[in-house]
């Protein structure tokens, strides 16, 4: 005699457990590769959106670091891209440590300049590279983009 009370899931619970499945599976896929590739930042000066690293070649600036009980930054923007702030680094020897930003509070236009505290103390002689910073767009939010290295201008401080 065979046992007729087997249970087992219906085909329709089966299949609904798949789909369901595969979706969670398709949402991680998705999430993970956002994360991964990361949303494009863009500036846009009037003549349509770009990336934003080729703003970086068109910034121009000028900076004095001045030490003392509270060290300063003198920054003259000569360029025609505004400047968000400045990613300070000190060079010693052959290596470098980073000090810190130091961020504008409004931005500073083209042909503007402005002085502000660095919040970190520096020693005068030290040799910093003062790396633009940027602010650029994505699609929800305001975003700061920090040049290369090689857009940077060196200061020694006095």
């Amino acid at each position: 005699m065979e046992n007729l009370e087997k249970r087992g899931l219906s085909p329709v619970i089966a299949t609904t457990l798949l789909i369901v499945l595969g979706l969670v599976l398709v949402m991680i896929i998705i999430l993970w590769a956002k994360s991964w590739i990361g949303e494009k930042i863009q500036k846009d000066l009037g003549g349509g959106a770009e990336a934003i690293e080729n703003f970086c070649d068109d910034v121009e600036f000028v900076i004095e670091v001045e030490s003392g009980g509270t060290s300063t930054v003198s920054v003259n923007n000569i360029g025609n891209i505004p400047l968000y702030g400045m990613d300070i680094r000190k060079r010693e020897g052959g290596a470098e440590e980073s000090l810190g930003t130091v961020d504008f509070d409004n931005g500073l236009p083209k042909g503007s300049a402005k002085k502000e505290s660095l919040g970190f103390g520096v020693n005068s002689g030290d040799e910093l590279i003062a790396i633009p910073v940027l602010l650029g767009e994505t699609e929800s939010y305001k975003k700061p983009y920090t040049c290369d290295e090689s857009f940077g201008e060196i200061a020694e401080v006095i």
